[in-house]
């Protein structure tokens, strides 16, 4: 992506395009910036709207250059021709300016964090399911938004939660679906974004309503989900809360929901493990 050019010789403001060097005069050449994302998808590499965390490769073909940074994120290192633009843990903008011999450039930086998560069942898994019971479960791959930027360099992870439950579920009202004791699941790297999908967790959720014995009834259970994301080791930030919902009805038709994806089993359906 090519960033802004100047003619002036004065980076600060100054006029004077020329410039003396032993009884010769030099007149000031433009300068641009190229940009080139480090991630292999989105395949625009030269985009100028990035996650929270990208690595950016700058180059300035007048350099070398003095490269300083106005917003969120860092540069490493500060002096050449080629640098790394690595992009803050916020959301912002980051203005770049590369100073070099006799001539200014500039380049910017648009910085997103994630918005949503969504899943979907992983790929080659099967539907979790015993005959005659109300019950059912996948595995699925959960996918971070929005898509047309990298999230490779975060880490997330989920927090645990209570369930509301009545009908069929009653007596699991109250339990947690990482386990009474614990608070949250480990933090997850993230890998490379799929086209139209997000950026991939490096982790598999399971989904599962479990059974209580009892004969099928109409019955619900919701757990409220929060996923946090973060770069590094620095501040935890959460995602907007979804459900995940079990679902029982009349007939003893049994529907598991989670950020988007969603399977149902009839009380006939055959033992099934993912």
């Amino acid at each position: 992506m090519s960033g802004t050019d100047s003619d002036s010789s004065d980076p600060l403001g100054g006029t004077n395009p020329t410039g003396s060097t032993g009884g010769a005069t030099r007149k000031c050449t433009k300068c641009t910036i190229t940009s080139e994302a480090t991630a292999n998808v989105p395949t625009d590499k030269s985009r100028t709207k990035v996650g929270i965390g990208e690595h950016v490769f700058l180059t300035v073909d007048n350099g070398p250059a003095t490269w300083t940074l106005s917003g969120v994120g860092r540069l490493v290192p500060s002096e050449g021709t080629l640098i790394l633009f690595i992009a803050g843990d916020t959301a912002g903008t980051a203005a770049i300016e590369a100073v070099g011999p006799g001539c200014c450039c500039t380049i910017t930086f648009t910085v997103v964090e994630p918005d949503s998560l969504t899943m979907e069942q992983e790929a080659g898994t099967h539907i979790r399911h015993h005959q005659d019971n109300p019950d059912c479960g996948f595995l699925a791959r959960p996918y971070i938004h929005p898509d047309d930027v990298s999230f490779s360099n975060i880490d997330v992870r989920e927090l645990n939660s209570a369930c509301v439950a009545d009908g069929y579920f009653k007596p699991m009202d109250g339990y947690k679906h990482q386990g009474q004791y614990q608070e949250f699941s480990p933090w997850f790297t993230v890998g490379e974004c799929q086209p139209g999908k997000g950026s991939r967790v490096c982790a598999v959720d399971q989904i599962y309503s479990g059974c209580t014995g009892d004969p099928p009834e109409v019955g619900i259970m919701v757990f409220p989900i929060d996923w946090q994301y973060r770069v590094d080791d620095g501040v935890e930030n959460t995602l907007p809360q979804f459900d995940q919902r079990h679902v029982v009805d009349a007939t003893g038709q049994s529907t598991s929901s989670k950020a988007g994806e969603s399977k149902t089993t009839s009380l006939t359906d055959p033992d099934s493990m993912w």
